[in-house]
């Protein structure tokens, strides 16, 4: 190629891609890329399995997706903890990690379906709020239908994006561009989609950050 002469388109855009990558690494912390690829093959394991696998292979991949999550987290967690709230999972989950199944169930089933996290709504019905009454009446219904093996009404959205957002927050997913966010989503993203939109991603990250900013 002579001197001035611009690139190649195709070669412009492999450029382009290239410094997204960059910033993204950049602005993302390392353990973002560790974490990441591990929650997309774990849920394609999940998936494989069927709508009622083994209980056996369902507690070997829990306890191996377990494992590898204890590895990362001792090979990043450094002797400070993170300041309150730096983690979506903090705001929408109790502290209490060694607590019941049914509340981490029950506050995940909450935040999906009225993207409010469950310890807020059960403050505001101790004062007698009956539209927080309500979703908790909803969410303990939910809780029931699954118990007694029903089905629950499907969860507005896309479940698999605001589980990506519930996941990572805090990573470095706030800081990144619309579309280095939309290259993130094409590369751990389990939906399967290689083309996300980055202006849709955009305002789903914003009401994402409304909902546990609140």
């Amino acid at each position: 190629m002579k001197r001035g002469q611009p690139k190649p388109v195709v070669e412009r855009l492999n450029d382009l891609a290239e410094r997204r990558k960059n910033s993204i690494v950049e602005k993302c912390h390392p353990a973002l890329f560790e974490l990441a690829p591990l929650w997309k093959e774990s849920i394609a394991e999940f998936q494989a399995l069927g709508p009622n696998p083994p209980k056996e292979l369902l507690a070997e991949l829990e306890r191996r997706f377990g494992r590898q999550l204890e590895e990362i987290n001792r090979k990043y967690s450094g002797p400070i903890p993170p300041q309150p709230n730096t983690f979506a999972a903090q705001t929408i989950f109790t502290n209490e990690a060694k607590g019941p199944d049914s509340v981490h169930i029950a506050e995940w089933i909450h935040f999906e379906r009225n993207k409010i996290p469950f310890k807020d709504d059960l403050e505001r019905r101790q004062e007698k709020d009956w539209k927080s009454t309500h979703r908790v009446l909803r969410t303990i219904t939910d809780m029931e239908q699954l118990r007694c093996g029903k089905r629950i009404r499907p969860f507005k959205g896309n479940l698999e994006h605001s589980n990506m957002f519930e996941n990572f927050w805090g990573f470095g997913l706030e800081k990144l561009a619309p579309e280095e966010l939309a290259d993130f989503f094409d590369w751990f993203c389990p939906c399967g989609c290689e083309g996300h939109d980055p202006d849709a991603l955009k305002k789903q990250r914003s009401r994402f950050r409304r909902s546990i900013e609140t």
